[in-house]
């Protein structure tokens, strides 16, 4: 858009609309520029979005206001908005900046005044491990086995949760052992504000106190006109979160819903566009433990500076919140685990093992590669979270298992070789007679 095209009206003082059909790059709506009497200029709009966010979607860093415009005595000149932190788009040398260090809310896990996300499926306990870190921010402690630091003391908490009823939450809360009077959520009846109404974000942190704020799911707040899919749409959003996190010293929590690719890398599982991703400074998964019954894990799979171990947690049958430090699993072990059943007499079995077994019972001996192994086993047994992939790198590591129940493996090539032992060597036998 051209500089010339954005402003048409311009006045002493007060708030104007800009050029006809004028509406800001963040919520779509009308925009103003602010003129008060000492002829200082600001945009705005009818959300209040910030000028930094409004400019950065334009991609403007300058207003130039031309002769022509209404008033006619106001004098031709070129403005440079400025921030708090000099011109905007402005270059410097950094052997004038000082270095810092990354900073970190929760110590590797969420980095400070920025932008991290959380994701998992659905039931694998995202919401709880949040208010379990609810619980440590609002009683300005960390728990036992909760591993980390939290650098920034007691503080409050905005849930944007659009999940789950309030008393709900307030039952949840309970059980984390928060300090409700510091976590708020939206009131009954009240309608939740988009990712665009940075205005309102800026206000209720202002009115709260809040340090960190949290958006669950995301997909909620991004509203009816905003394709999750595409970067263009999405990106400015989280680009004025971003600058409101920095401007209001809030760090800030976006929660994802994991999608049906499962032969991704964990870290492009994300619905949605993969800027969700890209712009969050560290990322968590959430999924079930591969090895323990009833255990989920937090999996820190995105980080721009150090990575944190994983993180080991447990929900009982009444909903109690347990930290159970950090864990030895890898991230394909996690995206790729199954919910086991919590019935104790239940026999927890490995769903590659499970799989081989059905394959080698359906025909003594059976050949092909990983991807066949999912094609043709998928039917036999659950195995619906698990990539060929996952399958290939499972095998050698249940291998002693697979001896015990008379199968052996081996890789020929790039094939697999399942045969069961004993028959083979009674076949050997046969021959031999």
């Amino acid at each position: 858009m051209k500089l010339e095209d954005l402003v048409k009206r311009i006045g002493v003082s007060g708030a104007y609309p800009l050029y006809e059909g004028g509406v800001c790059p963040i919520c779509k709506k009308e925009l103003l520029l602010s003129v008060d009497g000492k002829d200082n200029r600001k945009f705005s709009c009818e959300s209040g979005c910030s000028q930094e966010a409004i400019l950065t979607g334009f991609g403007l860093n300058k207003v130039v206001l031309l002769p022509n415009w209404e008033p006619s005595s106001l004098p031709a000149k070129e403005l440079d908005w400025k921030s708090e932190k000099g011109p905007l788009h402005s270059l410097t040398s950094l052997d004038k900046v000082a270095p810092e260090p990354p900073s970190y809310f929760w110590d590797p896990y969420i980095r400070l005044h920025t932008v991290n996300v959380i994701r998992g499926d659905g039931g694998v306990g995202k919401t709880m491990f949040l208010f379990a870190v609810f619980g440590a921010v609002t009683a300005g402690r960390k728990p036992e086995n909760m591993p980390g630091i939290l650098t920034t003391g007691q503080g409050s908490v905005i849930y944007y949760g659009a999940e789950d009823d309030v008393s709900e939450y307030s039952h949840r809360a309970t059980l984390c052992g928060c300090d409700k009077r510091f976590l708020h959520v939206v009131s009954v009846g009240s309608t939740f504000p988009k990712l665009s109404d940075i205005g309102v974000f800026r206000e209720q942190i202002r009115q709260t106190g809040a340090t960190l704020i949290v958006f669950d799911p995301i997909q909620s707040f991004l509203g009816a006109g905003t394709d999750m899919n595409r970067a263009n749409e999405v990106r400015p959003l989280l680009d004025a979160l971003c600058a409101l996190c920095r401007e209001m010293e809030c760090t800030a929590i976006i929660i994802e819903h994991l999608n049906k690719a499962t032969q991704q890398k964990a870290q492009y599982r994300g619905i949605g566009t993969v800027d969700i991703t890209n712009i969050s400074r560290s990322a968590i998964m959430v999924g079930y433990h591969p090895k323990e019954r009833g255990v989920s894990v937090a999996m820190q799979i995105k980080a721009n500076a150090k990575i944190g171990q994983p993180i080991a947690f447990s929900i009982d049958g009444d909903g109690r919140f347990s930290w159970r430090g950090v864990c030895d699993v890898t991230e394909e072990e996690v995206a790729n685990a199954r919910r086991y059943k919590k019935d104790e007499d239940v026999e927890v079995v490995d769903p590659v093992l499970s799989l081989v077994l059905a394959l080698t019972e359906k025909q003594d001996r059976w050949i092909g590669t990983s991807s066949e192994i999912l094609v043709e086993g998928s039917g036999l047994v659950d195995c619906s979270l698990l990539s060929a992939e996952a399958i290939g790198k499972r095998l050698p590591a249940i291998h002693r298992e697979l001896i015990k129940h008379g199968i052996s493996w081996r890789k020929l090539g790039r094939k697999h070789e399942f045969t069961k032992i004993k028959q083979v060597e009674q076949g050997l036998c046969e021959e031999q007679t």
